[in-house]
């Protein structure tokens, strides 16, 4: 068709006060639309209203209040519609009588409407397709889900969970790797089943982003059946899904709004709630033996609570200023050379990071309120930002330090009185530094600067992620490496299984799972 050969003819019908009516509640929008045949169209608004009209003459024949909050999606059948709100719900409805009324002499006759079915997910409707019928379809929702509908069976199953918002933090709670934990920026710890990728069992805490996530070393006291892989939904200030299960360790997580709360994922109840932060908390992890809580938040300050009763035992505030970028605890039995028989009595080593680039060290007994510091490592920073154009610091500015590779740390398994680090320093570089001899005893050359890592049980491989998207696998002892660039999203942390067959990276707010034959 040539160009000036289509016309269009726009026709301003006028709106029935009634359709556009926002009860005092501000300016009401039209916001989808659908035709049922080429005789009637309907449409939605901002207000819940759905108005039915008829293209012959532009007019309006009948409207009703469908909805308590705003349509957003509409779809059509023969002789059924079905419509979906921004908060979650769908209905189905029967509106084969609109032929009828539009060839009745009095179109704008009343008539009765209501939803023949009505269900409510857990999230805002996004989108939706369904057969001809409108029988059976697929529903995706704002929290990340897609459902399967059957609307004869009044039926509605769960096929797609997924987070929202950034993954922060990942954990395998047990050696046989059935099972993943998740947190992330929209408030929710999520435990899923590796082999069906599918979600198991959440917790939801509103409001609050969820920054880091730690399991415990011992497993919680619980009946032996299995969770359940089509939970239901409990609605509360914590959105628990899933049935009794396998035992699994006590899980610590730790929010934004500086509190920490210990979950049974077992029982799939919230245990424990404590605020000792008074900032967003960054990191937390447990003792070698389960009884302290360390946690780490944005101010630099390090809390050490029970995990029994939520008391504060102790306040470390040495990396006042720097956000907690890592916190570590070392395996048992691990200790200094230096330490000697004094140190394999203690029950163990842990180590925190901040974003300055220092590494404190402490030694703990805490049956007999013993927490000394060992040592105290401060790494050489440029006094250029690694990136001139996103990167830069301002001193005395604790939010600048959020756009610089955070510092992080991890105790060697093959090579005692060891720790890795990598960071903002003067090079790319992952650095081996000996405790007991005072210095960095080897260094292996990066490409990027690091995100997230973490070394595998056996001790015998190092995994790595950066923003460049690239998850790299390198050989502890020969330094050697192999790089992946299969991830969507700039990664933001990786983890090894405890059985070391298989890894887990995280990008936005996807995860993706590596197979690993060391």
């Amino acid at each position: 068709m040539e160009a000036g050969q289509c016309q269009l003819k726009v026709h301003c019908p006028d709106v029935p006060a009634a359709v556009i009516s926002t009860k005092g509640s501000g300016r009401c929008d039209f916001t989808c639309s659908v035709y049922i045949n080429r005789r009637i169209l309907l449409v939605g608004t901002s207000s819940g209203v759905i108005s039915a009209w008829s293209t012959a003459d532009n007019s309006c024949i009948i409207h009703w209040q469908a909805d308590s909050s705003e349509i957003v999606l509409l779809r059509a059948g023969k002789n059924d519609i079905v419509s979906g709100s921004c908060r979650g719900t769908l209905k189905h409805w029967s509106i084969g009588w609109l032929d009828s009324l539009l060839d009745s002499i009095d179109k704008r006759s009343l008539h009765q409407v209501s939803a023949s079915s009505e269900i409510t997910l857990d999230g805002g409707v996004i989108s939706a397709s369904f057969d001809a019928e409108l029988n059976l379809g697929v529903v995706g929702t704002t929290s990340g889900t897609i459902w399967y509908i059957n609307w004869p069976e009044n039926l509605y199953i769960r096929l797609v969970s997924s987070h929202t918002d950034q993954v922060q933090s990942m954990c395998v709670p047990s050696l046989n790797g059935k099972y993943i934990a998740s947190c992330s920026s929209d408030g929710s710890l999520r435990v899923w089943l590796t082999k069906e990728r599918e979600q198991t069992l959440q917790f939801q805490v509103l409001g609050k982003a969820c920054n880091c996530i730690a399991f415990s070393p011992t497993s919680s006291a619980a009946p032996s059946t299995e969770l359940s892989s089509n939970p239901s939904l409990i609605e509360d200030e914590y959105s628990q899904n899933g049935s009794r299960g396998e035992a699994l360790p006590l899980c610590a997580a730790g929010y934004s709004d500086g509190s920490l709360r210990l979950f049974d994922i077992t029982r799939q109840e919230m245990i424990l709630k404590l605020i000792p932060h008074a900032s967003s908390v960054q990191s937390v992890k447990f003792s070698a033996k389960g009884q302290m809580l360390l946690s780490g938040d944005l101010d630099g300050i390090i809390i050490v609570s029970s995990a029994a009763t939520g008391i504060t035992v102790r306040r470390i505030s040495d990396h006042h200023a720097a956000p907690i970028t890592d916190i570590q605890v070392a395996a048992s039995g691990w200790h200094l050379k230096s330490q000697g028989e004094q140190g394999s009595g203690l029950e163990g080593l842990w180590l925190a990071a901040s974003a300055d680039s220092r590494i404190s060290i402490w030694s703990t007994d805490w049956r007999r309120d013993r927490c000394d510091l060992v040592d105290w490592l401060t790494f050489p920073t440029p006094t250029d930002p690694p990136y001139q154009d996103e990167w830069c610091f301002r001193h005395g500015d604790k939010t600048s330090f959020a756009g610089f590779p955070p510092t992080l740390a991890r105790f060697s398994l093959l090579e005692p009185g060891v720790i890795l680090y990598t960071g903002f320093s003067l090079t790319k570089s992952l650095q081996f530094y000996n405790l007991d001899q005072k210095q960095v005893v080897r260094s292996v050359p990066l490409s990027h600067w690091i995100t997230s890592f973490d070394v595998s049980p056996c001790g015998e491989a190092v995994l790595l992620g950066c923003r460049e998207r690239i998850l790299r696998l390198l050989d502890y002892k020969t330094g050697s490496f192999q790089d992946y660039s299969q991830s969507c999203d700039p990664i933001r942390s990786v983890i090894f299984s405890l059985s070391d067959d298989f890894a887990i990276s995280s990008g936005f707010s996807e995860m993706a799972i590596w197979t690993v034959s060391l």
